[in-house]
């Protein structure tokens, strides 16, 4: 027993080789596997936070405009005046114009640019659909919804990227 332990010379250079590339295998297969879960993780991210935008723009839509009672649809930023809301399209964003004139973004342009904002008008039935592209990786999303307009009854057949609104009592 003695005489094995002193005849254990240590490990050669092939034994010594041999280990360093298996490490250096088994490290680069655990470096790609989180490499792969970190990308993933931080693209979904990317990705719920302009779904999560464009879908608050949504409800906020269909919050301001469900209860409106006269809605009218405009292609021309020339039809806008003062004493009535309208939301549209305008440098990349949705914009919010309150009666007094002020305007508010309703996106955030470090997220998402809002390409396209479209309203078609049926009866008392609006349609619209927004169209957004992401600001880090390009890719586009797309909303599309109709709202039952609840204090309108009309038969008009209208579509364009401005709509303006009042509530009763408001104009």
């Amino acid at each position: 027993m003695k005489k094995e332990l002193l005849d254990n010379e240590g490990l050669t250079l092939i034994e010594l080789i041999l280990t360093v590339v298996l490490l250096g295998i088994i490290i680069s297969l655990i470096f790609a596997f989180f490499q792969f879960n970190y990308s993933t993780f931080f693209r979904s991210i990317s990705k719920y936070d302009i779904q999560s935008n464009l879908n608050n723009v949504s409800r906020f839509i269909e919050k301001e405009l469900r209860y409106s009672s006269e809605t009218n649809v405009y292609e021309d930023k020339n039809e806008i005046s003062n004493g009535k809301k309208y939301i549209y399209f305008e440098n990349d964003s949705i914009i919010l114009r309150t009666q007094d004139g002020t305007k508010n973004k309703l996106t955030d342009k470090k997220q998402v640019t809002i390409e396209n904002l479209q309203f078609i008008l049926n009866d008392n039935l609006i349609t619209y659909e927004i169209k957004g592209k992401s600001t880090s990786n390009n890719q586009e999303y797309t909303v599309k919804s109709t709202i039952q307009l609840l204090n309108i009854k009309s038969n008009r057949n209208k579509e364009g990227s401005i709509i303006e609104y009042i509530y009763k009592g408001e104009d």
